[in-house]
């Protein structure tokens, strides 16, 4: 799963409170651990200037440190997964790298020989080469929350994936041939 906990987008961004301190303890432990996760990571940068991303042992406990101290007792479902999940933070977003060698390997192909399928690739290739990231696929895995929150971090996940799409669309739209092959795509 790509959750962009380290660097989220704006709707994600707009899910995640200030504090948890005023929520009754029922809805403090739903808070989806996505939301946990970026708050403690920012706590850690606020008070540690490290990178974005914590690269050493130090930066990756002391980030933990910070989540436990948002806890407030020691069986919330969702802290525990949030622990669980930390290496969502510093894991990264990068696509292996075989997968890089074979989208360079089809945008050498010559232009007459390409499928649709690789067509797709390159405009994928296009859109992380503008955006510098993967595009985000949009899905979430099933998490300790509350409808109300997991459904707004759905719909979030959701948003920013089909803006990812529609420009990656805008690539392929762009791409004349593609148009020959593909005369629905708009």
């Amino acid at each position: 799963w790509d959750l962009r906990i380290s660097d989220p987008f704006p709707e994600l961004e707009a899910l995640v409170p200030e504090n948890l301190d005023n929520l009754p303890d029922n809805e403090h432990s739903r808070v989806p651990y996505v939301i946990l996760l970026i708050m403690a990571l920012r706590k850690a940068q606020a008070v540690n200037q490290f990178p974005k991303v914590p690269k050493t042992l130090k930066e990756k406990e002391f980030v933990k440190s910070k989540l436990l101290e948002m806890r407030r007792y020691p069986y919330e479902e969702n802290f525990q997964e949030a622990l669980d999940n930390c290496y969502r933070i510093w894991s990264g977003n990068d696509l292996p790298e075989d997968t890089i060698n074979a989208l360079a390997h089809i945008q050498q192909e010559s232009q007459e020989n390409r499928s649709v399928l690789s067509r797709c690739l390159i405009s994928i290739s296009k859109f992380m080469a503008k955006e510098n990231r993967a595009p985000i696929s949009g899905a979430i895995p099933d998490m300790h929350s509350d409808t109300t929150s997991f459904i707004a971090l759905q719909r979030a996940y959701h948003t920013a994936a089909q803006r990812d799409l529609k420009i990656i669309a805008s690539f392929l739209i762009n791409d004349q041939d593609a148009l020959s092959i593909l005369p629905n795509i708009t």
